[in-house]
């Protein structure tokens, strides 16, 4: 979540969605206290290439470089963070 995996080639989900989930630049989404099933669901979508609102396609990127473990260990990671609102 902070650090990333370099080696695959992973960037930290917090340089886009900030480092408690609150979302942060170029409209990323705040996390925290995402539901984890909505989560999972919405990463497997990007890891299969069937959301379309990546247009850059970082999303999906990021996702096909993560198994279903991981996927499922950030989504309880982000569901136990407090829920915040951007402004």
């Amino acid at each position: 979540m902070r650090k990333g995996d370099p080696q695959r080639l992973i960037t930290p989900c917090a340089s886009c969605h900030g480092v408690g989930g609150q979302g942060g630049k170029l409209e990323a989404p705040a996390l925290g206290g995402q539901n984890p099933v909505y989560f999972v669901r919405t990463m497997l979508h990007y890891h299969g290439g069937q959301r379309h609102n990546d247009v850059a396609k970082g999303m999906r990127f990021f996702a096909e470089r993560l198994s279903r473990a991981e996927i499922e260990a950030l989504a309880a990671y982000y569901a136990d963070l407090p829920a915040t609102r951007r402004r």
